[in-house]
């Protein structure tokens, strides 16, 4: 029998005790058996610390949050008894595709041997076995070092589960055909093995087929080209990005190649001669495919004319033909030729026989003002018939009108011009004469090399902003309107790109254009125009965050509300002295954060936005953090030792009790002591008697008394949370008793917490009049109107309950009292 009360008692303790502990996911916390609580962790993140009892200043700490512990503790033991110590993984950071550092947030990656649990990775084309990792105590993350390229999804398994993971998403910031060459460029972050799928017209049938390509990337996985020879032939080329197998929708462009001359050479008339054609998408078919490489071209003018090509270099938009001489009855001037690749595609340009013509234009000086000068190529330069060389430029309403421009130099071949920084791209005319007739030579391709200045900041929301510089132009000039210039604009680099989309420049000197939202400062800008790009280093910057509010809540939670926080948690911190706050929300306008549990009082913050080197930072905001007062004693009307519980509890705080009747600083309680975590707070109060209240009554409404009191506890102006409207009360008073006789009608009453600010005191109906309270608190003395013989009967040895009111709180007490009869009444 005995044995069997052993058992029973032996379950019962075991079960109490295991349940002290109760395991919350990553919270390890004990039930309110005052027996539990952690006084030991064994450290294992350093092998000379096995078995180091953990310094918690609160022995009677009740929780314990694994993700949040000083110095890396592993594995832990404590006064509870917990069954489980599994390992966990929580949460797992998107790692680059790259490779590298992966980190995870979980606990009990060691056991008490000190022996790692094994982590193993995963995926459908991958098995690595037995990662290494470490423990890193500043962000409290296990690290995964040398983690492999890839991308997509992962399982890291450890033990008998898994946790799902991955790569971070690939980020597209520009994607193009650069130029008339046979690239196309990829920039972004996270481009892992990218793919393109290419569908266009890839043989002499122009048969319209797909085709994929690969390309290698920089190991930053920032920067891919791809070479694809077949997109220098003419015709459709629909363009698709693939990374990881899948298509990028935001990444595909079309690509529309059609020959185009931008520029030839005149002959003499009588003899003929070669002609030199400048111009892109010159590629034929035949050139690469055929014995006759030249077959793919013809070129014809009017009167049956030919001009037979006799040298073709596509990859330099340079074709020469033979031009066979004029007849004396044909026209010579302003003739249409008209080239054709592959019998398909067609392109045409003005030609004269002996007239000047233009080849090609550089630019040879970059002023920041003004004109620039540019080097015409060609022939007939010297030409005594030419009356101007013509651009064009916006006037004041951004209308397009024709230019003069001036002449600096010129010869056969070559001819100096000024031009306004201001004109359109594109276009270029030498005007002559002929007998009468206006001689236009063909049109040139001006181009001009942007300069940029600078560019405006941006809130981290995104918004229009404004590129200056110099020849900065977003159109030119074709046929006799303006058409887009191939432009991409973008800010940062890697994974923190931002495109500036929609660009648009009236003037050459602003370009206006709406930026994608981002965060940082000293980032490089880019900006491609036509066949040129331009890298400006540390010129943008989006604008610093800034707190405009703050909003407390009972469970500690802050929301600072502001500007320019960004959108990512891993790109915003918060920082009071040595402290890391954890933010648990963030956009462009409010943060999120839980209070720590220790912190309280005035602090400066540091919120920092942005990557290392490209950061924003909000110094030193005053940041007060609000204690929460929950519950209140009250004390005597002498004074004495006030207890406030509640969270955040600051000895910092300036602490008193307002009365309607009393004086805006109220009643101070001084000498604050906290304990428990800034839980309880105990501050002391003195007690100010009613004798002491001058006849002006000065000092009256400071008088320790009454109930009710609305409490102040202010850090720095802020008053505390006080969820439930709780009040601070004095005792009220308590009537002890009373002699019960009346000599020279003076009454004396014995009690606690008298005091004299609304003091009333009330002996049956009777009120008894110039009370005074003596004997700190306790005694009150005041008169009674004497009664004459006749009212002696009603009142002598008779009971009447004595009534005591002090500053809105009275107590009440029956007593037997002996009035004196004044007899001489007649």
């Amino acid at each position: 029998m005995k044995l069997i009360i052993y058992i029973i008692i032996f379950l019962y303790f075991i079960q109490n005790i295991s349940s002290q502990c109760v395991d919350e996911n990553q919270i390890i916390k004990c039930d309110q058996n005052d027996t539990c609580n952690f006084l030991i962790f064994k450290d294992f993140s350093n092998k000379t610390l096995i078995n180091y009892e953990a310094n918690f200043n609160d022995t009677k700490l009740k929780e314990i949050d694994l993700l949040n512990l000083p110095n890396g503790y592993l594995y832990y033991d404590c006064s509870c008894v917990l069954v489980k110590k599994n390992p966990k993984i929580i949460s797992i950071d998107p790692v680059d595709t790259n490779g590298g550092n992966l980190y995870f947030d979980g606990f009990f990656f060691y056991d008490e041997n000190l022996n790692k649990i094994q982590v193993d990775i995963s995926s459908e084309n991958l098995y690595v076995p037995n990662l290494n990792y470490i423990y890193n105590n500043q962000i409290k993350k296990f690290v995964i070092e040398n983690f492999p390229p890839g991308c997509g999804q992962f399982n890291l398994i450890y033990g008998k589960n898994s946790f799902l993971g991955s790569y971070k998403k690939p980020i597209v910031a520009d994607f193009k055909k650069e130029g008339s060459k046979n690239k196309i460029l990829l920039v972004g972050s996270n481009l892992y093995n990218p793919k393109l799928k290419i569908t266009g017209p890839f043989d002499s049938t122009d048969t319209i087929s797909t085709k994929e390509f690969n390309t290698s990337t920089d190991p930053l996985q920032e920067i891919s080209y791809f070479e694809v020879p077949q997109i220098l032939y003419c015709g459709m080329w629909d363009i698709v990005l693939e990374i990881c197998n899948s298509d990028i929708k935001e990444a595909n462009f079309q690509i529309t190649n059609e020959p185009k001359i931008e520029g030839i050479t005149s002959v003499s008339s009588k003899e003929g001669g070669n002609v030199t054609i400048n111009g892109i998408n010159l590629y034929s078919r035949a050139f690469e495919n055929s014995t006759n490489k030249l077959s793919g071209y013809r070129i014809t003018l009017p009167y049956n004319k030919n001009c037979n090509v006799i040298e073709a270099i596509p990859e330099k938009g340079l074709l020469i033909c033979n031009m066979e001489p004029s007849k004396e009855n044909e026209k010579k001037k302003n003739l249409n030729l008209v080239l054709t690749i592959d019998g398909k595609y067609s392109t045409n340009i003005t030609f004269s026989y002996e007239s000047p013509s233009i080849s090609y234009v550089n630019q040879t000086t970059f002023p920041l003002n003004g004109e620039a000068q540019f080097t015409i190529i060609g022939k007939y330069l010297d030409d005594q018939s030419i009356t101007m060389v013509s651009v064009m430029i916006p006037d004041k309403t951004f209308n397009i009108t024709e230019h003069n421009c001036s002449i600096i130099s010129k010869d056969e071949n070559k001819m100096v011009v000024n031009v306004p920084l201001n004109a359109y791209p594109g276009y270029i005319v030498i005007f002559s004469k002929d007998d009468n007739e206006i001689v236009k030579s063909n049109v040139g391709h001006l181009s001009f090399l942007p300069i940029i200045k600078n560019i405006s900041t941006s809130n981290t929301t995104g918004q229009i902003v404004t590129i200056t510089g110099v020849s900065v132009h977003t159109k030119k000039i074709e046929g006799s309107s303006t058409v887009n210039l191939p432009i991409s604009i973008y800010v940062g680099s890697g994974e923190n790109i931002a495109k500036c989309k929609n660009p648009n420049s009236n003037d050459g000197i602003h370009i206006e254009c709406l930026l994608e939202p981002g965060v940082g400062k000293d980032w490089p800008l880019s900006v491609s125009i036509d066949k040129y790009t331009i890298v400006e280093k540390n010129l943008f910057s989006y604008n610093n965050p800034l707190v405009s509010g703050i909003e407390y809540n009972v469970s500690g939670l802050v929301t600072l509300f502001g500007y320019n926080f960004g959108r990512d948690l891993n790109k915003i911190s918060i920082v009071s002295g040595e402290t890391q706050i954890k933010i648990s929300n963030v956009n462009d306008s409010c943060l999120q954060f839980m209070t720590p549990k220790l912190l309280h009082g005035l602090h400066y913050l540091d919120i920092t936005v942005g990557i290392p080197d490209h950061q924003n930072i909000q110094k030193q905001y005053e940041f007060a953090v609000k204690p929460v007062i929950l519950k209140i004693n009250s004390i005597p009307i002498s004074g004495g030792e006030v207890t406030i519980y509640g969270k955040y509890l600051s000895p910092r705080a300036a602490i008193s009790f307002r009365s309607p009747r009393g004086t805006p600083s109220g009643i101070p309680c001084n000498n604050i002591t906290i304990y428990e975590d800034n839980t309880i707070l105990k501050c002391n109060v003195t007690g100010i008697s009613g004798q002491e209240i001058k006849l002006d009554g000065i000092g009256e409404r400071k008088t320790t008394s009454g109930h009710n009191h609305e409490i102040f506890m202010s850090i720095k102006g802020r008053n505390a949370i006080n969820p439930d409207n709780i009040t601070f009360s004095f005792y009220p008073p308590t009537v002890y008793g009373s002699p019960g006789k009346s000599e020279n009608r003076l009454i004396t009453i014995f009690g606690e917490n008298f005091n004299r600010i609304g003091l009333k005191i009330f002996i049956g109906k009777e009120q008894c009049k110039w009370p005074s309270v003596l004997k700190g608190y306790e005694v009150i003395t005041c008169f009674l109107d004497s009664v004459d013989k006749n009212q002696k009967a009603e009142y002598q040895n008779k009971t009447f309950g004595i009534y005591v009111t002090v500053d809105g709180q009275t107590a009440e007490l029956e007593n037997n009292f002996t009035y004196y009869c004044n007899y001489n009444i007649i």
